[in-house]
């Protein structure tokens, strides 16, 4: 599986056509001391505002390039269409968290559909942060650091993100998952090859897609979002009926 080699910088199901400039800071970032208990239900259906919300997570290493894609994404979704860039305290490393709502995302089985998007923190001493965030996923983009000195560092990421799945009785197969291999626009000496990479998660490669790009310039940051969202409506569309999903009205 190969991808694709054509570059979007559109926002999913094609929600807005302006210009954005690239992005260079985070300075939009509101700070905030929520509680993360809060954020963490499952996917939902509100029934007040007529949508149904879907979680998604970016997993990774530290410094792999999580934050920086939430941050490409957000700068370019429309300000009426999307949440506040919320930061999540942590020590000495950054949670992530918006939602926004995609004005041509259709008709989802009588609702709009509402995606919240999720950074995870990348250190290991931020697991139990890691277990709250990833709580009631529906799906995952696991954001692969291409150089070949994070190779290690993308296993044990992965391993994680296995047994945090495990130790809530879920796992891979109960959510849709994504890989982005990023930092492909290094020097060609410093990063692996995509068919290297492709060999070190081969099992899990072969059963789903896999994008190729850099979060700086954006190239192919929202093919693989656009992935996963219609990943994860598919398996909410397939559902004989809503018992699966909490609800409130």
């Amino acid at each position: 599986m190969h991808a694709n080699s054509r570059v979007d910088h559109r926002r999913p199901f094609h929600v807005s056509r302006r210009l954005f400039e690239p992005l260079t800071s985070l300075k939009n970032i509101r700070r905030n001391s929520y509680d993360l208990d809060n954020f963490n239900s499952m996917s939902f259906i509100n029934f007040v505002s007529g949508e149904v919300e879907f979680k998604i997570v970016y997993y990774g290493c530290a410094l792999g390039g999580k934050t920086s894609s939430l941050g490409y994404i957000h700068e370019r979704v429309d300000t009426q269409d999307r949440g506040s860039l919320v930061l999540l305290p942590t020590q000495n490393d950054r949670t992530l968290f918006f939602d926004f709502l995609p004005v041509d995302g259709g008709n989802i089985k009588g609702f709009k559909a509402r995606f919240k998007l999720w950074t995870v923190p990348g250190q290991v001493m931020y697991d139990a942060t890691r277990q709250l965030v990833l709580r009631g996923a529906d799906g995952v983009v696991f954001i692969v650091d291409s150089q070949w000195h994070r190779m290690e560092a993308n296993l044990e990421s992965f391993r994680n993100l296995e047994q945090n799945l495990a130790g809530m009785e879920s796992g891979l197969e109960r959510v849709s998952l994504v890989f982005f291999y990023n930092k492909r626009d290094l020097p060609e000496d410093t990063i692996a090859p995509v068919e290297a990479i492709d060999l070190l998660f081969r099992h899990r490669v072969d059963r789903c897609r896999r994008f190729a790009g850099d979060c700086i310039s954006g190239k192919h940051v929202f093919n693989a979002l656009n992935q996963v969202t219609q990943s994860v409506l598919r398996e909410f569309l397939i559902k004989d009926d809503l018992e699966n999903y909490e609800a409130y009205r």
